[in-house]
């Protein structure tokens, strides 16, 4: 006895179609695919185009709530999409995943690129920090957390060297100038940076120890 698969409508003089639907439930279903479609290709050709990462983010997030809605015909076995919603779904989150990655490296690159130029440190810690807060924010967004980890480390390292590199070339110059006291006070805080930050400091021995020798040779002579 012919039973749509959609409503439950059974009976002998019922008529459904090679998916198994009566014509109601046919007709509905398609309109709700073809509008589906319709906003998910207009999304992907905004997120092909557009160069605004929140535009880009918010198009696949539309994707995403819209082919979600079809999980409930892929849940009866009915064909709506190829590929099926639950793996086209998957394939808008790896999207997703792409354009954060992309988008961080762009900033990174950005970044090492004024690294070259004559810009002041603490300019440089700063748009070091911004990415940073960035990249946080990206976190809570991807499901593969070890990459974005790698990236977040990368960049706390930059700026972990980047700042060590300030107090020592204020320490240096001010040696260099002979005002003795304000170069050990650079010392100094330069080695407080050093075993307060969040790198073990089994790995900056060597550092550690340049800068203690600076201290004891500073003090002797003030």
């Amino acid at each position: 006895m012919p039973e749509c698969k959609w409503c439950g409508k059974k009976g002998i003089f019922l008529s459904v179609n090679s998916d198994g639907l009566c014509m109601n439930c046919a007709s509905l279903i398609s309109f709700n695919v073809n509008e589906t479609l319709r906003i998910v290709k207009d999304s992907l050709d905004i997120i092909e185009k557009s160069k605004k990462i929140d535009t880009r983010l918010s198009r696949c997030d539309l994707i995403i709530e819209k082919v979600k809605d079809l999980l409930r015909y892929e849940n009866k076995e009915i064909k709506t999409i190829d590929p099926k919603p639950s793996v086209f779904i998957e394939k808008i989150y790896s999207m997703k995943n792409q354009i954060i990655f992309e988008e961080i490296n762009n900033m990174i690159n950005e970044l090492m690129k004024k690294d070259n130029l004559e810009i002041s440190t603490k300019s440089k810690i700063n748009e070091a920090n911004k990415i940073l807060l960035k990249i946080m924010e990206f976190k809570k967004l991807v499901k593969n957390k070890e990459r974005i980890e790698e990236y977040e480390n990368r960049l706390r390292s930059y700026i972990n060297e980047t700042q060590l590199k300030m107090y020592l070339e204020e320490a240096k110059k001010a040696e260099f100038l002979g005002k003795k006291k304000i170069a050990l006070e650079k010392y100094k805080e330069a080695l407080y940076y050093l075993k307060t930050d969040k790198i073990d400091d089994s790995l900056q021995q060597e550092k550690i120890r340049e800068i203690e020798s600076k201290i004891s040779e500073l003090s002797k002579d003030t």
